[in-house]
């Protein structure tokens, strides 16, 4: 018993020290990251994945051809020596186009006064690995990889460069062939935005450079839409900007001598850029009602949180309820009764405290809840596709919020939809398979003749997601 306590307190003992290296680790790691940026040397983590497993860089940079796998460590021992030359060994392997493999080791207390600290130093070396000992050191080792392959980010006195703000005319302003197709509805909807509040933004460019020398026109690297639109606008409403100028903001330490990193900026400026969700302007609708006392545009848009809540609450997909009780326009006749979007990115949405509590509410406790807890567990549910019977029940709730069917037919049409052979049911939500299944749902429920659903099932079911 004696034994057991002390292998325990062992075992324990152990334990809080694997955590404290595996603290002081991650605490280093992120040291070195840091100094890395500094220098302008950005990093990412680089993973591989072999034979033998994947694995997994501290810090990866590439530059110039040469890329650089860096691991930093607190500590060497027997172990972690043979691990480091085995991930080196396994990586290069499967990937030798890694030509600089080095090791940022900590200093001080565990590491450098270790007795055979020098014979791990010598394994990791020997098998191709430099290894640069204590901050000094590996400061550097940072600068000197910083100077030979400094990132365009900084300018001589190592300040982070500034784009410069200039007024250009249209006219100079051209477009870049690498760039993404124009979306025609996407203009559209800019349009309306320039026209209703003005050119609120501003175009990205660098200056265009032929033989050396720079001919006072400029490409786009990001807003081509605008670009486009506002071209639009002038020829097709005759409405212009002042002297035909569009606010530009000009990247003039790159230019298009250097066409891979003009791409390169194109295609950062235009990817990094995280879209808004509808959940987001949801929540800044909510949040702008409530600081202009809009107590009207605040409840609905609090409804709309509360569809989101509700969803998670229940371990559905978050936007399930959204999408279902989510406002529909009165001009959308397609059987799918898609969102009304537009609606809901301008503040318009609004639904009254009576209209909740006596349709919208109950509607979710009586049917919609139950309904989804039900065909979870059916035999035709696949996670990935719940397109029909989410649009079966958004159907439903059109008709009932609008007074259209009771409680009484809404529970008759969804024990008919019950009904349906899995062989019959529709994989799509398209006009014609979907509305075979109402026309059948309503022949059911009116008691006609005995019918059959004519809708072909496919061989396999097809795994969409569902709209929202």
């Amino acid at each position: 018993m004696e034994k057991s306590r002390n292998q325990r307190s062992l075992n324990a003992a152990k334990t809080l020290v694997q955590q404290e290296r595996l603290i002081k680790g991650k605490k280093f790691e992120q040291e070195m990251n840091n100094a890395l940026q500094q220098n302008g040397l950005c990093c990412s983590k680089k993973s591989c994945h072999t034979p033998d497993g994947t694995f997994i860089s501290d810090h990866f940079y590439e530059v110039n051809g040469k890329k650089f796998w860096i691991e930093s460590k607190t500590m060497l021992s027997t172990e972690y020596a043979r691990e480091l030359v085995n991930k080196k060994k396994y990586v290069q392997l499967t990937d030798p186009s890694i030509d600089n493999w080095i090791i940022f080791l900590k200093d001080g207390k565990g590491t450098g006064s270790r007795k055979n600290v020098k014979a791990y130093i010598a394994r990791c070396e020997n098998a191709g690995y430099q290894v640069i000992v204590g901050y000094d050191a590996i400061n550097k080792f940072i600068k000197k990889l910083s100077k030979n392959s400094r990132s365009i980010a900084f300018d001589e006195n190592g300040f982070i460069r500034k784009p410069k703000l200039m007024y250009i005319p249209i006219d100079k302003i051209k477009s870049n062939t690498t760039n993404r197709k124009i979306d025609p509805k996407a203009k559209e909807e800019l349009k309306k935005s320039i026209l209703h509040y003005g050119f609120l933004t501003q175009i990205n460019v660098v200056p265009e450079v032929i033989d050396g020398k720079l001919t006072g026109f400029y490409i786009e690297i990001e807003g081509h839409h605008r670009t486009d639109t506002i071209l639009d606008i002038m020829k097709e409403l005759g409405i212009h900007l002042e002297d035909d100028k569009l606010p530009c903001v000009v990247v003039d330490w790159v230019t298009t001598e250097s066409p891979q990193t003009v791409h390169e900026l194109l295609v950062t400026l235009n990817t990094t850029t995280q879209p808004w969700i509808m959940e987001d302007y949801v929540k800044s609708h909510y949040d702008a009602a409530e600081t202009c006392n809009d107590s009207e545009k605040k409840y609905s848009y609090g409804i709309l949180k509360w569809m989101y809540k509700e969803s998670v609450k229940n371990s559905y997909k978050k936007s399930k309820l959204f999408y279902i009780l989510g406002p529909v326009s009165d001009s959308n006749k397609a059987t799918s009764k898609w969102i009304d979007r537009e609606m809901i990115k301008n503040g318009e949405y609004r639904i009254t405290e009576k209209e909740f509590e006596n349709k919208m509410k109950p509607f979710t406790e009586n049917h919609l809840i139950p309904f989804i807890d039900w065909h979870m567990k059916s035999d035709f549910y696949i996670a990935s596709n719940t397109t029909v019977p989410d649009v079966f029940m958004k159907t439903l709730f059109y008709d009932y919020s609008r007074g259209k069917m009771s409680d009484v037919e809404v529970i008759d049409r969804i024990n008919a939809f019950k009904k349906i052979p899995k062989d019959s049911m529709p994989s799509t939500a398209n006009e014609s398979e979907f509305g075979a299944m109402l026309e059948f749902i309503e022949n059911k429920v009116s008691k006609k003749k005995p019918t059959t659903l004519k809708v072909k099932a496919p061989k396999k079911m097809v795994n969409r997601k569902t709209k929202v």
